[in-house]
């Protein structure tokens, strides 16, 4: 064989045994691929006005590299730091959301996280008087009062009152004994979950007699001969009793308990309407009489 045509032979046989290794090796040689990253923190969260708001983005990239986060989209009241968006809900906030975007630099994974403003419930208020006054042997009543500022109904109770006391719903009533002192009781109002106290002080006030201390002053300037007294009164109206009194006249009802401006009688002995009374004045009642039998009027008018 000539030297030429070993030459070519040997370069044919490299080429052949070039190729087998190359086809060895093909069964060896992998071609990399690049996943996306994934993002792994949460798609919502919640805050309510005035709480401080704190959302880190987190991401995996299966490839083991550390993607870079970005945030955007935002609302004002947020800064956004790193892979960290935080701040204080402000009032008026509304629910919002931003956006993550994870990236390794030729792939990306995006998440639209959706901000939730609730609202921050406050205590209802109690808005009945932290006073009451009831005399010995009167009747008792005292009506609670609440609001609260969420719009919500709130619920009335007492608690720590006088065993002549009982409480119905928003109410608590009862008659105070003869040997009553003064007391107290708390309202609470509640929304179910917060709550206000209120403590309600109870003055025991004496009490104006009628038989030792009103009946006299009728029996000794009106109930006499000529005017309410007898079988044809002045108009009509009997002042020797209580029950008398009570019973009224021409004109109606004398007295209205509880409401002395109100009363017939009070009005006749102030001199608002003609004619004044005692009718043989004056001098008419003095004033310290007036106010007593006002004060009795005031306090129930009660036959005691």
């Amino acid at each position: 064989m000539s030297i030429r045509n070993i030459g070519i032979a040997l370069v044919i046989c490299l080429v052949i045994m070039a190729g087998m290794r190359c086809a060895d090796m093909g069964d060896e040689i992998t071609q990399s691929v690049n996943h996306a990253p994934v993002i792994t923190s949460a798609g919502s969260v919640t805050t309510t006005v005035g709480q401080r708001l704190l959302y880190r983005a987190a991401a995996n990239d299966p490839d083991g590299t550390a993607p870079t986060i970005w945030l955007f989209n935002s609302p004002s009241w947020l800064s956004v730091s790193a892979d960290s968006i935080f701040g204080v809900t402000p009032a008026g906030a509304v629910d919002t959301s931003f956006m993550v975007v994870a990236s390794d630099g030729s792939l990306d994974d995006t998440l639209m996280v959706d901000i939730t403003v609730g609202t921050v419930n406050r205590a209802p208020q109690v808005t009945s008087p932290d006073t009451a006054s009831v005399v010995q042997l009167g009747q008792f009543i005292y009506q609670a009062t609440a609001i609260d500022p969420d719009g919500t109904t709130p619920t009335i109770s007492f608690n720590n009152f006088a065993s002549w006391l009982t409480p119905d719903a928003d109410s608590i009533f009862g008659q105070a004994p003869s040997d009553a002192v003064d007391t107290s009781f708390q309202v609470i109002a509640t929304d179910g979950i917060l709550s206000d106290t209120l403590l309600v002080s109870v003055s025991i006030l004496p009490a104006v007699s009628y038989s030792a201390q009103i009946q006299p002053v009728f029996t000794t300037n009106c109930a006499v001969s000529g005017c309410h007294m007898g079988p044809a009164p002045a108009g009509g109206l009997r002042l020797m009793s209580y029950n008398h009194l009570i019973a009224g006249g021409n004109s109606g009802d004398a007295i209205v308990p509880f409401e002395p401006d109100s009363s017939r009688l009070v009005k006749r002995i102030e001199g608002t309407i003609s004619p004044r009374m005692p009718a043989n004045g004056p001098p008419y009642l003095p004033d310290s009489t007036i106010q007593l039998i006002r004060t009795w009027i005031a306090q129930g008018a009660m036959d005691n």
